[in-house]
């Protein structure tokens, strides 16, 4: 995860030069440290990695990401989201959650994945 940010070489697991300089990586040094990476970067690196493998009849390995990222990445983001300013607290958050998918199963205080 931390191989998106520019600045971390050290702990990151990081391709050397040579691998970046010899074989095609999609989601790495994208950002700088003071930025944000989502599920919905991924996807678009995903995307771009997809579409240049499958236009060279190339193989795609895919490392890194979390469940969520690989779950999305299969079946798709939910359409039934939240704005991302959204004015609603953790209890609100979860009882639409609940409403939405009953069956989901997080708990009421996992507050990285309400938000």
């Amino acid at each position: 995860s931390l191989c998106v940010y520019k600045e971390i070489n050290i702990a990151s697991a990081k391709p050397s030069q040579d691998d970046l300089a010899s074989i095609k990586y999609f989601g790495v040094n994208l950002l700088s440290v003071n930025e944000h990476f989502n599920v919905e970067l991924f996807i678009r690196e995903y995307q771009k990695a997809k579409e240049f493998a499958l236009a060279r009849n190339l193989p795609l390995i895919i490392v890194g990401g979390t469940g969520f990222y690989l779950k999305t990445m299969i079946d798709g983001l939910s359409e039934k989201t939240l704005e991302p300013h959204s004015s609603l607290n953790n209890d609100e958050i979860y009882a639409l959650l609940l409403n939405i998918d009953p069956n989901y199963k997080i708990e009421k205080n996992d507050t990285y994945r309400l938000k």
